[in-house]
């Protein structure tokens, strides 16, 4: 899934697929030189996902909004293998 690169200190990129409404997050690593991890987010509707995207504030909707309110599956751990 392609993502775009968004400014927050803890998530580094986003990116939606409108036909499966999965919403794509990477995270940004604690780690220097280490990848962060990578969530798929499902049934995530349109709305919901663009509103994310165009936030001023896209960790603290991430935390109210999407975290505690969509089941996820990592795809990436911090080392950057698939999980």
């Amino acid at each position: 899934m392609q993502r775009e690169t968004v400014e927050s200190r803890v998530i580094a990129s986003i990116g939606y697929a409108a036909t499966t409404q999965t919403l794509e997050v990477e995270f940004t690593s604690k780690k220097p030189g280490i990848p962060g991890s990578i969530c798929q987010y499902k049934d995530v509707p349109p709305e919901v996902a663009e509103r994310f995207i165009k936030s001023e504030n896209i960790g603290q909707f991430f935390m109210a909004d999407i975290r505690p309110c969509y089941r996820y599956q990592r795809i990436e751990g911090e080392n950057g293998k698939e999980n």
